[in-house]
């Protein structure tokens, strides 16, 4: 069959994908700069104004390529449900196919393999799963054939399971008619898997959407396990100290914490930022909050940082307690705000 770029792509009335205005980095601050699902649109059909974020259902094919890259995880796909999963030589699969091997709603479908995130690939991973059987057809001529794709995706998932030493999971294709084939067997009643479960030898496959995971933002470095001696992340934020002015608007919109404050209260003594960085998703908030540009993100970075160690002070300007960055722009005597404001110069001018 030729390559007809307009074949390779189908377009379903199944509806647009929702957004949750609650999770959006655009919902939750008015100057963010993520424009990564614009970015993937093949159909441009989102777009991003001074008015928000919007939708041209007319043009959107639900292919799902925007709920791949959505750092936050705000959008929803009707179609995008969890995948069956099932025993292949005794190594549990989970089928996945793109529009043109599975019908739309059908089990195992997706309306592009790139619509797969790093992220639901731990979640399979979590669940037990150890191979993922995909079909699909040719690829190249495909408006839906975007970068980062499902390959990216899984060498990702696969620098993250090495880091932390946990048991690897492969990619087998198959031809569609096999891929359906499997499909088709698995859900037929199988005698001999019957008498093995009621034997205790077969522990059945868990849920490829662990419930204590339901409806939250989590990171594929979150989900996975070993999280606490993982030493890389898919995006680690980084203070620059010689920069930063402990002014705490990043720990403040961090949405989960990857950024936090430790040591601030009355008995503690030594108050610092510390940093997760297997639950940042890469949204870029703590960025955008820095007006100093003390914070970067790092792709493939260090997953626990060392703190960055603060020092606290008492203004003698205005007598307000503040924390500040030893070696770093503010002084041990002066807050940011009275040395932002010329607290000299002003004082100065009052007495005279």
């Amino acid at each position: 069959m030729a390559d007809d770029p307009a074949a390779l792509v189908q377009h379903h009335d199944t509806g647009a994908p929702d957004v949750d205005g609650d999770r959006c980095v655009h919902g939750l601050c008015p100057i963010a700069q993520c424009r990564a699902c614009v970015a993937s649109c093949p159909q441009t059909a989102i777009l991003l104004d001074d008015d928000g974020l919007s939708i041209d259902t007319s043009s959107c094919d639900s292919c799902g390529l925007c709920l791949a890259v959505c750092p936050q995880q705000a959008i929803a796909l009707g179609r995008m449900s969890a995948p069956p999963v099932h025993d292949r030589d005794e190594i549990s699969t989970a089928y996945m196919a793109c529009d043109r091997v599975a019908m739309p709603g059908s089990k195992g479908n997706v309306p592009c393999l790139n619509a797969i995130s790093t992220s639901l690939l731990a979640r399979l991973h979590r669940s037990g799963v150890r191979r993922l059987a995909i079909a699909h057809e040719e690829c190249r001529h495909c408006s839906r054939n975007a970068k980062p794709n499902l390959r990216d995706r899984v060498s990702d998932l696969a620098r993250l399971l090495s880091d932390r030493e946990l048991e690897q999971m492969t990619v087998l294709r198959l031809e569609a008619k096999t891929w359906r084939r499997d499909i088709e067997e698995a859900a037929k009643p199988n005698r001999r898997a019957l008498f093995r479960a009621v034997l205790g030898r077969v522990t059945p496959v868990a849920s490829a959407s662990p419930p204590e995971m339901a409806g939250g933002v989590i990171t594929a470095g979150a989900l996975l396990d070993a999280r606490s001696s993982a030493t890389l992340a898919e995006s680690t934020p980084e203070i620059e100290q010689a920069t930063c002015t402990a002014c705490g608007a990043c720990v403040e919109i961090c949405p989960h914490a990857a950024i936090a404050s430790a040591g601030e209260g009355p008995d503690e003594h030594l108050p610092a930022y510390v940093i997760d960085a297997t639950a940042c998703t890469g949204c870029g908030l703590c960025i955008n909050a820095c007006d100093v540009g003390a914070v970067t993100l790092v792709p493939w970075g260090r997953a626990h940082p060392p703190p960055v160690k603060l020092a606290r002070g008492r203004c003698r300007g205005c007598g307000a307690n503040y924390l500040y960055v030893p070696d770093g722009p503010v002084a041990a005597d002066l807050c940011r705000i009275c040395a932002a404001t010329h607290h000299r110069k002003n004082l100065f001018q009052v007495l005279s």
